[in-house]
């Protein structure tokens, strides 16, 4: 449907290479496939009961050719040599770190008032109910980042966008009057009311436009859905979106990317970290927002102590390795 190659393309940037974690396993196409593989290997369905081998589907290997003859030589091959399967088994690491949680348009308000970027994907229905529930969430702070597609010429109140039901095509976009971009991307031409332009078009055309509630705001994209070229967010949202999440991530890390998350409690505050890559990762992890009495940090898993550097904006830096696919745990707390 209209509007879901953007949620493929959000959920890669936000999880680069989760888009090949439902590839067929990786060594290719073996030369006899019998055994078949049975999305039922693992299930309690009986071969009575099982879909004949005509009612499955198999997806082709992603490379014409292959390692192994079979499928149970190279079960053998594997567990008799002892063979690694994690470079095979892609993991995602996030652009943003791990902070992105996913709801359906019933969320209640009492939950949306805990977030401050709040990005609507999908064919969403905008009815009063979720506008006066996203109203309440901007009013408390938060961002609401929505598009043409969702945001429709009947929302004009809401968004401020007076749009014409036309779709143009853009050679180029400028984002905050920066560098010019270019790129071929369709939007909605419109005019404003009560909002303000922070991206145009070549032609000076409003392309992102912002209206502000309260402590926060609504950003509406005026190409529809976000969508770019084939399965990609259009590079003007992209850089939206990193400025958006950039400004309230916790965490930031210097270095190849790597999976993480962090948590916080009383007394303490913690940054895990999650190498899937076979080479070791170093790097450097920047805390906002941690006062200096906190001022032990350890790794937990190996009982390490860590040299911390407090800058003078309140945030706190650790330089560290971690292993290949494998995982550490740092650790902030007061003495």
């Amino acid at each position: 449907r209209q509007g879901q190659r953007a949620i493929d393309a959000f959920f890669t940037l936000a999880f680069p290479g989760s888009n090949f974690a439902m590839d067929p396993f990786p060594f290719g196409k073996y030369k006899s496939n019998i055994p078949p593989a049975s999305p039922f290997a693992l299930s309690c369905v009986t071969p009575e009961y099982a879909p004949t081998q005509e009612d499955v589907y198999y997806a082709e290997p992603p490379i014409p050719f292959g390692k192994y003859e079979s499928r149970k030589e190279a079960g053998k091959d594997m567990n008799s040599n002892q063979v690694d399967q994690g470079p095979y088994r892609p993991m995602g690491n996030s652009r943003w770190g791990d902070i992105i949680d996913v709801f359906t348009d019933d969320v209640s308000a009492n939950v949306l008032k805990n977030y401050k970027v709040i990005v609507l994907l999908d064919q969403i229905d905008l009815t009063e109910n979720l506008q006066e529930r996203l109203k309440a969430a901007m009013n408390e702070g938060a961002t609401v980042i929505c598009a043409t597609g969702v945001v429709k010429p009947e929302h004009s109140g809401f968004s401020g966008a007076l749009m014409d039901p036309e779709l143009h095509v853009g050679r180029s976009w400028t984002y905050k009057n920066k560098k010019r971009i270019d790129e071929p991307y369709r939007f909605v031409p419109c005019s404003t009311r009560d909002a303000e332009v922070i991206a145009v078009t070549d032609d000076g055309s409003p392309l992102l436009i912002q209206k502000f509630y309260g402590q926060g705001k609504l950003v509406t994209s005026l190409v529809p859905w976000f969508e770019g070229n084939f399965n990609t967010l259009n590079g003007a949202v992209l850089t939206l979106l990193d400025d958006e999440i950039e400004s309230i991530r916790p965490v930031k890390v210097d270095g190849l990317p790597i999976q993480f998350l962090s948590s916080k409690g009383v007394g303490f505050y913690n940054v895990l970290l999650s190498n899937n890559g076979n080479k070791t990762w170093r790097g450097k992890i920047t805390v906002n927002k941690l006062t200096r009495e906190y001022e032990v940090c350890n790794e937990l898993l190996t009982g390490m102590k860590l040299n911390t550097k407090f800058t003078k904006n309140q945030g706190a830096v650790v330089e560290l390795e971690v292993p290949p696919f494998d995982v550490r745990v740092v650790s902030w707390s007061a003495k």
